[in-house]
């Protein structure tokens, strides 16, 4: 599939879930060989992933969306350090540790995305929604340099 998708020299490649259900030595080497296209054929890529190890070990930038929408949008450092959204705080807490005695979990369900709830999307679930997050979905908002949050806590 990667020689196909790079056939034309593309200027991006999008590479959605490149390594899942490949062990860990493949992984490895997939991931390595994509980071060698991209440095030889001077293209970006687009890694879509559940993975946040992955994600911090070979992204740039993180894109956290839930339900479609963006939540956040941060340098992978700054996602990782000092999340401000509840979903992706909720998604750096679920994630497996060595020694942890039990998985976090993110309460309720995931949302029906035909019929989306109102306002933000992730506030049924969220255990900080104020009551604009249940009538207007929050704009973005520039924490930082290259860090946005979309989020009504995140307005001060």
């Amino acid at each position: 599939m990667l020689a196909m998708a790079i056939a034309g020299h593309p200027a991006l490649l999008i590479a959605d879930e490149p390594v899942a259900a490949l062990d860990a030595p493949l992984q490895a080497q997939i991931l390595e060989l994509i980071d060698n296209l991209r440095g030889r054929f001077d293209m970006a890529v687009l890694l879509i992933t559940h993975n946040l190890a992955l994600a911090a070990q070979i992204c740039d930038r993180v894109v956290v969306m839930y339900a479609g929408k963006v939540a956040e949008n941060a340098p992978v450092e700054t996602i990782f350090a000092a999340p401000e959204h509840p979903y992706t705080r909720a998604l750096l807490a679920s994630t497996p540790r060595l020694g942890a005695d039990r998985l976090q979990v993110i309460g309720g369900s995931v949302p029906d995305l035909v019929n989306p709830p109102a306002g933000c999307r992730f506030h049924p679930r969220c255990p900080h929604a104020l009551g604009i997050c249940r009538k207007e979905a929050p704009p973005a908002l520039q924490l930082s340099e290259g860090h946005l949050v979309n989020c009504w806590l995140a307005q001060g």
